[in-house]
């Protein structure tokens, strides 16, 4: 299986196990969000989702979602189970900051949408150049 295809089977099973976590968690997790889902070493998905650290350290590249995938979401974390905060489509030229690897193994990149001030995480394999080089 090549490497793209693995990352894929990884991210599908990710997201499959913490959609699974968060249907058999309490109803008060705030809408919107993740439960506090145990991910490894008793963090949970909510922690990861507040991952800090990002910087623009990738100052000159930048890229668009995938043909094909009409919209997607950015996210307040490198993770499919981390809150969706600004909805983006194709045409929407996104200015790459840096990236950052999951505990899956998934690469994301921390993206601001040009002419606005909406920034955020996307998984890298929905970008047309698969997103940053540049670590954050």
């Amino acid at each position: 299986m090549s490497g793209d295809g693995i990352r894929r089977t990884l991210a599908v099973l990710a997201v499959g196990t913490l959609a699974a976590a968060a249907i058999a968690s309490p109803a008060s997790a705030r809408p919107g969000t993740s439960s506090p889902t145990a991910v490894s070493g008793g963090t949970t998905a909510l922690a990861f989702c507040q991952l800090e650290g990002w910087g623009d350290n990738d100052k000159n590249d930048s890229g668009r979602l995938r043909a094909g995938r009409g919209a997607e979401f950015l996210r307040v974390g490198p993770y499919g189970a981390c809150e969706q905060t600004y909805r983006f489509v194709e045409a929407d030229l996104l200015y790459y900051h840096c990236y950052t690897t999951n505990v899956y193994g998934n690469t994301w990149t921390h993206v601001r949408i040009a002419g606005t001030n909406y920034s955020g995480w996307v998984w890298d394999d929905i970008l047309t150049d698969l997103g940053s080089n540049v670590p954050c």
